[in-house]
């Protein structure tokens, strides 16, 4: 490039210009630009090269180095686990045969990770000739344990067991613990009388529809729990020779077996001295009848979600429970939306605390006796009447509120309930009513004078959607420690007047769609309502009382409401000003 330069320099046509500082300049400035542009292309090529051979030198010296992989494989919990199979995807077909495993290779087998070469040179799995994930084993050893063993193997269709060796083994806990892919199984070979725990053994195994399990010996088996759970494909479990008399865990054991029609049980499958039933039918979407005869439940303290979601249920005898010790029962009977009929005559509630949701969305429940029941320890009644929207009326007249402290959405979506009596209820302890009564659509009247609602928080939508209530009684309300109101009387449209003056709304930040379509609503004492604390109600106003008569009186104090707002909320009403009477 230098030599071009000087060249370029005895060049005549060049010379004609050389009087001309200013071009020789750019010249020379041109040209040590290039040399530089051409020494950097230079060492910017041989570090590619070295680059390049240095990376083949390492691939070779590492042939069975595993791609890296950022994300943190799962720890290995048994010898089978999915980040062991995962290491051998690539693997190519190889002939069937059964391979046998010292000691000493299982050891190192439970230690092994996805990252370890080792996993590629050691044939643990055969895959079959379709190229399916296919498992046979065979062991040379006995095993004590089988717990979570295949844990994760996702890609499993198939598994082998007719010569896996059980004798010995104490818990298969988990054994086939998220196998989704696991189509079949057949344990029929297995000799279980050594077994204590069966826990989650079949646990999410999404895809299997048939288990045959006629020759399990279960006389040993302590823990049956989530033992079946997440089965969504089977459709008939046959348990007629399982023995349980030694059980003492059971809850969700057959939780979300959504396709289950079809479930035989035989004498020996007694549940009895169990205190946790909770979630033993939950999800069972197509179970049309459950024989609940077996079941002993006189020690038991929690019922939580025992047959929720059993949609296909028409109708439950519990006459032979004994719940004198249950202490939770929330969500019991939660979605069974078919369930017409059920006989709870014998219920014991003396020591439940829980109540939540115990007969919520029974939409099909028409008659629900619970005159007998002992509420007297109950603490959370949220949602207890949710959505029975074919019930009519309620005997609520023995019910003991003194320890509730939450009564959320109660009766809300009871469309069909024309009246209610609450005339027993202490709610001295409720924090939250919000909802209570919402889209109760007949409710017509409702006398809350007895209420005691000094700790109440939370009144928002507590009457949305009553759209035939015509008289409410609040005269007892004590709102001192009321932060939400909002929409409390959204959509009340037959309501004509509401006298709410001894509301104190100090701590209220929000007044959003109180009185919201209450179409008929012309006449309102809100006295006691202050102004003070709300925040940004100018960018709200209306939506305070949207959908108002075009007329009518409201009753306010400008000491404690601002006049200004008052006015833009009720545009074209009379107001009255009762200042002066304080």
């Amino acid at each position: 490039m230098s030599e071009e330069c000087e060249t370029e320099k005895d060049d005549p046509l060049v010379n004609n210009d050389i009087e001309n500082p200013e071009l020789e300049r750019k010249k020379k400035l041109i040209c040590l630009l290039s040399i530089w542009i051409v020494t950097i292309i230079f060492f910017t090529i041989i570090i590619i090269v070295i680059y390049i051979i240095l990376n083949s030198e390492t691939s070779e010296s590492n042939p069975d180095q595993e791609p890296k992989n950022d994300t943190k494989p799962e720890p290995d919990i048994g010898p089978f686990t999915n980040s062991s199979l995962k290491a051998l995807y690539d693997i190519s077909v190889i002939e069937k045969e059964t391979l046998l495993f010292d000691e000493d290779l299982l050891d190192k087998i439970y230690s092994m990770s996805i990252d370890d070469k080792k996993v590629n040179k050691t044939n643990k799995y055969i895959f079959n000739d379709k190229g399916e994930h296919k498992l046979y084993i065979k062991f040379n050893i006995s095993l004590e344990s089988a717990e979570f063993m295949f844990k994760n193997c996702t890609t499993l269709k198939e598994i082998d067991l007719s010569e896996f060796e059980t004798e010995n083994i104490t818990t298969l806990a988990g054994m086939f613990y998220e196998c989704i892919n696991l189509i079949s199984l057949n344990l029929t070979s297995f000799e279980t009388k050594n077994v204590l725990n069966m826990s989650y053994l079949f646990y999410n195994c999404y895809s299997l529809k048939s288990i045959l399990l006629n020759k399990l010996d279960t006389s040993n088996i302590i823990d049956m729990k989530y033992m079946f759970s997440g089965c969504k494909s089977i459709t008939s479990l046959n348990l007629k020779s399982f023995n349980t008399k030694k059980v003492k865990e059971i809850k969700y054991i057959f939780h979300e077996c959504n396709k289950l029609e079809n479930l035989q049980i035989g004498k020996n499958f007694i549940i009895s001295e169990i205190t946790d039933l909770s979630g033993l039918f939950s999800g069972c979407l197509d179970l049309t009848t459950i024989d609940v005869s077996y079941i002993d439940t006189s020690h038991t303290i929690n019922m939580s979600q025992m047959f929720k979601g059993c949609i296909k249920i028409t109708s439950i005898d519990l006459s032979n429970f004994d719940t004198s010790n249950v202490i939770d029962m929330n969500n019991m009977f939660s979605d069974c939306f078919s369930l017409t009929s059920i006989n709870i005559t014998n219920f014991v509630t003396l020591n439940v605390e829980d109540m939540n949701g115990l007969f919520s969305d029974c939409s099909k429940l028409k008659e629900l006796d619970v005159s007998s029941f002992d509420t007297s320890k109950v603490k959370n009644m949220d949602f207890l009447f949710y959505n029975c929207r074919l019930l009519t009326s309620l005997a609520l007249s023995n019910f003991n509120t003194s320890k509730v402290v939450s009564m959320h959405k109660m009766f809300s979506y009871c469309y069909s309930l024309e009246k209610i009596n609450l005339s027993s209820f202490d709610t001295s302890k409720v924090q939250n009513m919000s909802y209570m009564f919402s889209f109760c659509q007949k409710l017509i009247s409702i006398n809350l004078s007895n209420f005691n609602t000094q700790n109440v928080k939370d009144l928002q939508n507590m009457f949305y959607g009553d759209s035939s209530l015509i008289n409410i009684d609040l005269s007892s309300f004590n709102t001192q420690n009321l932060a939400f109101i909002g929409r409390m009387f959204y959509n009340c449209n037959s309501l004509t007047s509401l006298n709410i003056s001894n509301f104190d709304t100090s701590k209220i930040r929000s007044l959003v769609g109180i009185f919201s379509h209450c179409n008929s609503l012309n006449n309102i004492d809100i006295r006691n309502f202050n102004s003070k604390s709300l925040i940004n109600v100018n960018e709200f106003i209306d939506m305070i009382f949207n959908g108002k008569p075009s007329n009518g009186i409201v009753y306010y104090n400008s000491n404690l409401f601002d006049k200004e707002l008052i006015d833009n909320i009720f545009v074209d009403w009379e107001k009255i000003d009762i200042r002066n009477n304080f």
